[in-house]
């Protein structure tokens, strides 16, 4: 072995003894690289005989540092005698887990030796070391030290000489670091964890270890110190996830996996909370008891894919409360994996979600049922009525559809209050139930109409039996605050595959047979049959042309003068749609305006007729007649449209024309729907500027109360009244009554439909204030109505 250098060897051992260092000096020494050297027992390098020695020594070095001659064996097995110092290192909790070995072999260059004393022998080893090094007196002062205590200080080794160990460290930890050096001092080992603090203030984290030392025969205590930064950040990461952990409003456990299973370890408050277990109750049991047996086989199916796969997963699933209760349970769970990339554990993280899923449940049930009577509505009949038609297909059965609709519900609604109908519908809706089976349905479509699936049908006979069933329960007397309550109903019923193949069709086709089942009479019911097949495909069409009749310019209006009796001029007219249909011609509102109304397409056409009706009053203001008005008459769904007022105020306020110039008509049985909303709008449009009238006056059910409250500027007496004015008649007798009654109101009285002198005398000598009809002149397109009014035409004087 040749001379090498004046550093000692020096290499770290656990407490098995196992080498986990090695440096440069012991490799030359040994003959082993660091690799070579890694997890193998220093005891290889003791020469023989030496063993017990080595125990002895190691054993002594639990308590303090340790040093004595002992035989090594060198790199070519030869034996030499070395010093061996056995410095502890201990753990934060105080507890020896490895040892610094410094071997000084004496093996040197001859110009290296120096004075071989224990100050000398720490300050050579010490240089080769990678913490910080120290030897410190009985008093605390420094001995000797490294250069890496320099660079940790920022001190200068004159600045070191004599200083005292404490004032390296903040104020606040210098009591327990004197204490810490006291205990080495008298048990031989300590270890402190403290912040070193450098000369710029800077400060920097350091486990020190020491142990209890002779130094050139005075009692000292040696030690190094290990920069902890890294530790300490992640133990700050560490206390941050354990304090988010703590906080968190989900449940998370987490669980080691193993071959008999995935057994929990830890939970967190909130799973405790959420699940009713404490940590100790579920700790060592199955992940899988987060699953309550027994339900939702498919999704426990998942979890147990999942774990055995170690996959993610996340599902939603029922788990069980320590006290038995059933929960819904959002949930996650994830494979951690250690840094060999071998799934260790399993997080799961959960949350109770029982609450939403109950609310999503409402809101399905809201979307797919009728607030009223709590059955399906018409998404779910849609929906339930391909199903029937499905089956009935594949089984090669019948299913039949049956309309439903009440007879005269609103003269229930008007004579006994909207509170009564609805009781009325609750109770049919209640008997309707009760006459069919648990596999049919029964759907309100809105107001009093329903719809029946009878799925499964053998025959139409057996349909007929059902039908029958369903009137004789609907027959008896309901029974409401006001007085019992008698119910008919009329009923068109459509029957797959005959009468169509898909749910609109066939939902069509039994709202044909109804109406027609009105028409022969109420109270009834009528299969769907060839002609009513062909009158439904004519609407359809119908329906199909007039969705675009306004954008091709097929829709144009006449209009209907309107004059005073009293001074015979013209005074305004009433604005009346008609279609110029491509195929069929020129058609009467009475084809088409029903089909506006039953498909909503009545609000874009009576919107087009206002701003045409403000257009032509533009023109006739331009030309001088400024005091002519034009009358529009409205629907129900043009009425209760949100955004009605806002609409009629641009139409006015796009043509230029006085509000006042514009009269909007409405019928006794628009205002009476809701009386209340009635009135309010009503006021609103006069605050606008808008004149109202009620038109076809006496057909409907208003009450005098009622007719008081609404702000309207005329009546319109229905041309029915006005065909028989025979004197003495009843429509004469109506037609007095009328006129006295809306001059009484303050309002005017306007007669349609006059087409004789003698209607035109009647109407004249009772004070009538305006008429409109043939007798004076036709329905004329707008030009006309210019000519009539430029020549100023009038009524006849009647003598």
């Amino acid at each position: 072995m040749t001379a090498h250098t004046s550093l000692p060897a020096v290499c770290m051992m656990d407490a098995a003894g196992k080498i986990r260092s090695w440096s440069a000096e012991c490799q030359w020494l040994f003959g082993l690289t660091p690799a070579e050297a890694a997890g193998q027992a220093f005891g290889t390098c003791i020469a023989p005989g030496h063993e017990h020695d080595f125990i002895t020594l190691v054993t002594a070095a639990r308590t303090k540092a340790v040093r004595s001659g002992i035989g090594l064996l060198a790199n070519d097995k030869s034996v030499f005698t070395a010093s061996l110092t056995i410095v502890p290192q201990s753990t934060r909790s105080g507890t020896v887990d490895q040892f610094v070995l410094i071997v000084d072999s004496g093996l040197h260059d001859e110009d290296a030796k120096q004075p071989d004393t224990d100050a000398a022998f720490f300050k050579r080893f010490s240089a080769n070391l990678p913490g910080p090094f120290y030897v410190l007196d009985q008093v605390g002062h420094l001995v000797t030290w490294n250069r890496v205590l320099e660079e940790a200080t920022q001190l200068r080794s004159d600045e070191l000489a004599g200083m005292h160990a404490l004032d390296f460290f903040d104020e606040a930890q210098r009591d327990t670091i004197k204490q810490k050096m006291r205990n080495a001092f008298e048990r031989g080992v300590s270890s402190v964890e403290a912040w070193v603090v450098r000369k710029d203030g800077s400060r920097t984290p350091y486990l020190f270890n020491c142990a209890r030392t002779k130094v050139d025969g005075d009692i000292c205590i040696c030690g190094m110190g290990i920069d902890i930064t890294e530790r300490k950040q992640a133990e700050e990461i560490l206390h941050l996830y354990q304090r988010a952990l703590q906080a968190s409003v989900n449940g998370v456990v987490i669980a080691r996996r193993a071959e008999n299973g995935n057994r929990i370890e830890l939970v967190n408050p909130a799973f405790e909370q959420i699940s009713g277990y404490r940590q100790d109750e579920v700790a060592g049991m199955d992940l899988l008891f987060i699953c309550a047996k027994d339900t939702d086989h498919g999704e426990q199916g998942k979890v147990r894919h999942a774990l055995q796969h170690c996959h993610s997963i996340h599902v939603v699933i029922r788990s069980r409360r320590k006290n038995g209760d059933l929960f819904w349970s959002d949930l996650k769970i994830a494979p951690v994996a250690n840094s060999a990339g071998t799934v260790t554990h399993f997080v799961g993280v959960l949350s109770d979600v029982t609450e939403a899923k109950h609310y999503e449940a409402q809101l399905e049930h809201l979307a797919n049922h009728d607030t009223l009577t709590g059955l399906a509505n018409r998404n779910l009949l849609h929906d339930h009525m391909e199903m029937a038609i499905q089956q009935a297909r594949r089984h090669g059965n019948l299913a039949a559809f049956a309309f439903i609709d009440v007879d005269n519900f609103k003269f229930i609604n008007d004579t006994l209050g909207h509170a009564a109908g609805d009781d009325v519908l609750r109770t049919l809706a209640q008997r309707l139930r009760a006459s069919v089976r648990e596999i049919d349905t029964i759907a309100r479509l809105g107001g009093d109409e329903f719809v029946i699936i009878f799925a499964n049908q053998p025959d139409a006979g057996h349909v007929v039996d059902m039908l029958e069933r369903v009137r004789h329960n609907i027959a008896e007397a309901i029974p409401t605050a006001e007085q019992p309550i008698h119910v008919n109903v009329s009923i068109g019923v459509s029957v797959y595959p005959r009468d169509g193949n898909d749910a609109e069709l066939l939902l069509r086709a039994a709202d044909a047979a109804m109406y027609h089942a009105k028409f022969i009479g109420r109270n009834n019911y009528q299969f769907y049959s060839a002609d009513l097949n062909a009158s439904v495909h004519k609407r359809i069409r119908l329906e199909a042309s007039l969705r675009g009749a306004i954008d091709r310019e097929e829709m144009y209006l006449l209009y209907q003068p309107k004059v005073d009796l009293r001074s015979g001029r013209i005074v305004g007219a009433e604005a009346l749609v008609r279609w110029k249909h491509p195929a069929q011609g020129t058609l009467p509102p009475a084809e088409f305006i029903p089909v506006a109304e039953d498909t909503g397409l009545i609000v874009p056409l009576g919107d087009w007729v206002m701003r045409r009706a403000c257009a032509e009053l533009k023109a006739l203001h331009d030309r001088g007649f400024n005091d002519f008005s034009i009358a529009v008459n409205l629907s129900s769904r043009q009425f209760k449209q949100r955004k009605f007022l806002d609409c009629v105020a641009e139409h006015v306020g796009t043509a230029g024309i006085k509000a006042g110039a514009l009269e909007l008509e409405l019928t006794e049985s628009q205002l009476m729907d809701n009386p209340a909303h009635a009135a309010q709008l009503m006021s609103q449009l006069k605050e606008l500027g808008v004149r109202l009238s009620i038109d076809d006056f006496g057909t409907g059910y208003s009450s005098l109360s009622y007719l008081q409250k609404f702000p309207v500027d005329s009546i319109k007496i229905d041309r029915s009244f006005v065909r028989d004015l025979d004197e003495g008649a009843e429509d004469a007798i109506i037609t007095k009554a009328v006129i006295a009654l809306g001059h009484n109101l303050n309002v005017k009285v306007i007669a349609e439909g006059v087409e004789t002198k003698e209607q035109l005398a009647f109407l004249r000598h009772y004070g009538c204030d305006q008429i409109q009809g043939h007798y004076f002149s036709e329905p004329v397109d707008g030009e006309t109505m210019q000519c009539l009014l430029e020549e100023k035409r009038v009524l006849a004087v009647m003598q």
